[in-house]
């Protein structure tokens, strides 16, 4: 995982600065850290987005306001894209700025399928690496080879803003990006007023092939864009709008989600949230054709079934035509805001963004205010989504030995009414005020292991692999 920290301490290290650097944290399939860089200079630079290359390495992007430290060759000293290529260790391999003499960050990068890589963000100058600046700031596509040169670049807005936020290679070879405008003119048409999302595809070369704005008249702001199986594509956002292309909002803000078409028509948009703050901070494909989303909801109402506070995580499962499956909150009573997600080798989800540093309800550990926080989840039964952690926040109680041959022991309580699930969801086991249950009959595999105390509260829930 990839973002931003201005720490020195804890599981930080090597932090440039008293500013903000780039953080990588490489951790195990069960969490726990492998290696973690920054990676930066002595002014602010911003981590947004990384992704596993080809070769196992890692290709790293945001903004550098540095030119020293790690940072070589900034253009202006206010904002470049910074590209930063890894090993698998976290070591560097090359490092680029990209910009001129005004603000550019990059949001989004992939490898494409040439081995090189394709970047996206804003840029607002005229000179160094950016030519075709439309106004304000331009979304700015930069096609990069496998070591890190321009081999094409282009600006694609209007007289206002515009700025890219994803990026994805297209089935025919060419490009899709979304992100954001706020005025028509030059490249953009459409516009609803304020802030729409806006959808750009273009050609393996650059070329403008396609451009539609999404929203109503209140503000729109795209977090992921995918290419759905039927060729079309489909994008997440946050809309305040009631109008436009936007029905369905139960408040103040929605999550947002559109399929559209391979030609950028709507096929269908739905609204999720409640009547407070509810936003999306990413989604991905699932294996069974629907799509997990995660963000943070601050209602408790509509489709929020439970809040813990200020804000929590909001994960929401769909299926491919919208309908909810399952959603569910996590987190504490301060605010907590998820920003990626993805679905795990194991069927599980992956959830990661930033704890609001209280240490209660499902957050059983803190370092500060603002600690990257993930969560693997589960889904169990019903649908019904579970953490493989302490659900009381109680650290002590264990469940082992894991992996066992059969006899499982509790600790850290006296007793408790103990079920055994298999991960199809079926009762396999039960035993009621008990420390110990045997399951040396069970076939082996992974079961999920709940405990309840007397007043049918669920105070925790393990993973055991029975050999």
């Amino acid at each position: 995982m990839c973002g931003s920290t201005w720490s020195n301490d804890g599981d930080v290290t090597g932090n440039h600065s008293s500013g903000w650097d780039y953080w990588v944290v490489k951790i195990s399939a069960t969490g726990v850290l492998q290696w973690e860089k920054s990676l930066g200079g002595t002014e602010f630079d911003f981590g947004e987005t990384v992704h596993q290359t080809a070769d196992g390495g890692y290709i790293v992007a945001g903004c550098a306001m540095s030119n020293d430290g790690d940072v070589t060759g900034n253009h202006s000293g206010r904002g470049d894209y910074w590209i930063v290529k890894l090993s698998p260790a976290g070591i560097i391999e090359w490092k680029k700025c990209f910009g001129g003499s005004g603000d550019e960050g990059a949001n989004c990068i992939i490898q494409t399928t040439d081995g090189g890589y394709i970047v996206g963000g804003s840029a607002n100058s005229i000179d160094g690496d950016v030519t075709g600046i439309h106004g304000q700031s331009d979304a700015w596509i930069v096609k990069l080879s496998a070591t890190g040169s321009i081999q094409w670049q282009k600006c694609y807005g209007g007289p206002g803003n515009e700025e890219a936020w994803a990026i994805r290679q297209t089935q025919d070879g060419g490009y899709i990006f979304g992100g954001y405008n706020d005025a028509n003119g030059g490249d953009v048409t459409g516009n609803h007023g304020n802030t729409d999302v806006w959808v750009v595809k273009i050609s393996d070369t650059g070329a403008l092939q396609w451009q539609k704005s999404y929203g109503g008249s209140g503000y729109e702001g795209l977090t992921e864009l995918l290419q759905a199986g039927d060729g079309g594509y489909i994008f997440s956002a946050g809309t305040a709008s009631l109008d436009g292309d936007v029905s369905g909002n139960h408040g103040d803000n929605d999550m947002w989600i559109v399929k559209l078409s391979d030609t950028g028509s709507i096929e269908w948009q739905r609204c999720y949230g409640g009547t407070a703050f509810d936003n999306s901070g990413s989604m991905a494909a699932a294996r069974d054709s629907g799509y997990i989303l995660a963000g943070s909801a601050e209602s408790s109402d509509g489709d929020v079934t439970f809040n813990h506070g200020w804000g929590d995580y909001w994960v929401v499962k769909i299926s491919k035509t919208g309908s909810i499956q399952w959603q569910h909150s996590y987190g504490s009573t301060a605010g907590d805001a998820a920003y990626a997600v993805c679905q795990a080798a194991d069927g599980d989800y992956v959830v990661v963004g930033s704890d609001g540093g209280l240490l209660n309800g499902d957050v059983t550990s803190t370092h500060g205010t603002g600690d990257y926080w993930m969560l693997k989840i589960g889904v169990v039964g019903d649908g019904d989504p579970t953490l493989g952690v302490p659900v009381a926040g109680n650290g002590t109680i264990c469940i082992g030995p894991d992996p066992t041959s059969g006899q499982l022991r509790i600790t850290g309580i006296e007793q408790a009414r103990i079920r055994v699930d298999n991960l199809a969801g079926t009762l396999v086991k039960e035993a009621l005020n008990a420390t110990e249950i045997n399951i040396s009959d069970c076939p082996s595999g992974v079961y999920l292991v709940s405990l309840w105390n007397s007043n049918g509260n669920k105070l925790y829930q393990q993973r055991v692999v029975k050999n």
